[in-house]
């Protein structure tokens, strides 16, 4: 099973553990230790959900953006990760949706531009954030000023 190492032992991204069957998606979170996850499609088994602090947040691949949303959820998950915890973002593809959450966060974490954060990003998941409206409003946001 792919999983994608951003900030490695932190951050990672893959597409839907829906794919898999309940006992790998579990497996596949133990072996990382992976404590947060965040699904960016549609919810995982009971199973899943219960092996980790679990969100849900089905957002569409398109052109619509609630910037509001998505800052209060990259600051939520960037807040998991300084205290310890180790965060997954997944979407259908593991492209889109999780490579524009995860630009997001790791442009908190490492304080950077949104256009770094996306390089950083697309280093790590190739093809990630093929979305032009979700790359765009990556690219244009500023260095990160704590906000």
């Amino acid at each position: 099973m792919r999983l994608y190492e951003i900030i490695p032992g932190k951050l990672y991204q893959r597409g839907a553990l829906r794919r898999v069957s309940p006992e790998k998606g579990v497996r596949l979170l133990q072996e990382h230790g992976i404590t947060h996850m965040l699904a960016l499609w549609h919810p995982d088994s009971p199973e899943i959900r219960a092996a980790v602090h679990y969100f849900h947040y089905p957002m569409p691949d398109g052109k619509a953006l609630n910037r509001d949303e998505l800052w209060a959820i990259s600051r939520m998950m960037a807040d998991y990760i300084h205290l310890g915890g180790r965060v997954l973002v997944t979407c259908h593809a593991g492209r889109n949706r999780s490579g524009l959450m995860n630009a997001l966060i790791v442009r908190r974490l490492l304080k950077c531009s949104g256009a770094q954060a996306l390089a950083e990003v697309r280093a790590r998941r190739p093809n990630a954030v093929a979305n032009p409206t979700f790359a765009a409003y990556l690219e244009g946001l500023p260095g990160f000023d704590g906000a």
